[in-house]
C-alpha cells in the first residue's frame, strides 16, 4: 500500500491500493439461491454511487463511488472511490479501489448512475476524488455529497439545481427499500 500526504493544511490520507477493494463492501454470492440472483446490468464507463447495506445495521449504509469501466478494461473492470473509518476508528481516510465486477455483490443495494466518463477523464476523476477535503466531521455519506460538488464544478457530473440535496434523498429511498437497485439519477443531465 503506498500512502500520499494530500496537504498539510487538510487533516486526511490518500491510500492507493493496488488491490481490490475490501471484501466486506463487495461480498459476492455464497450460495445456491444468491447465485441465481439477477446481476445488476452497469452501463459501460458509467459513474455510479453506491450504497452497500452494512452487516451489523440494516439502516445504516456505506457510501461510495464506483467508476464501472467495462469487462474489457486490462487495469481491471472498475475503480472504487470511498473514505473509511476501517483502519482508523477515529478518522475516515480516502481510499481508491481497482474493484472486481459488482454486478453480483449481495450487500449493494443502489447503483445509482450520475455520469458518463469517459476514458481520457479517468485519471483526473480519481485526482478530483483524492483533493475532496476531509474534516473531523465527514462520514461517508457527506465525503459522496463533497465530491458531488466537486465533480459537478468540474464538468464530470452535470448536476441539475438542487441536485445534491435531491441526489442524497433519490439515494436513501431506494436503499430503504431494501432490494437491489440500479437507477439512473432523475438529478444529473446526461
Amino acid at each position: 500500500m503506498t500512502t500520499f500526504m494530500i496537504s498539510p493544511s487538510f487533516s486526511s490520507t490518500f491510500h492507493t491500493h493496488p488491490a481490490l477493494a475490501p471484501n466486506y463492501l463487495f461480498r459476492q454470492t455464497n450460495s445456491d439461491i444468491e447465485s441465481q440472483m439477477t446481476p445488476l446490468i452497469l452501463d459501460r464507463e458509467s459513474l455510479y454511487i453506491t450504497l452497500n447495506r452494512l452487516e451489523n445495521d440494516v439502516d445504516l449504509f456505506h457510501w461510495g463511488i464506483y467508476l464501472w469501466k467495462g469487462l474489457a478494461k486490462s487495469d481491471g473492470i472498475g475503480k472504487y472511490f470511498h473514505v473509511t473509518d476501517r483502519n482508523c476508528p477515529d478518522k475516515f481516510l480516502y481510499e481508491e479501489t481497482r474493484s472486481p465486477d459488482i454486478r453480483r455483490a449481495i450487500n449493494v443495494l443502489v447503483a445509482l448512475k450520475i455520469a458518463i466518463v469517459k476514458p481520457a477523464q479517468w485519471d483526473r476523476l480519481g485526482e478530483l476524488l483524492s483533493q475532496v477535503h476531509i474534516h473531523e466531521l465527514t462520514t461517508c455519506r457527506t465525503w459522496v455529497l463533497e465530491a458531488l460538488k466537486a465533480l459537478d464544478k468540474e464538468g464530470i457530473v452535470k448536476l441539475k439545481d438542487g441536485g445534491v440535496e435531491n441526489i442524497e434523498r433519490e439515494c436513501l429511498k431506494y436503499a430503504r427499500i431494501r432490494g437491489k437497485i440500479i437507477q439512473q439519477s432523475d438529478y444529473c443531465k446526461f
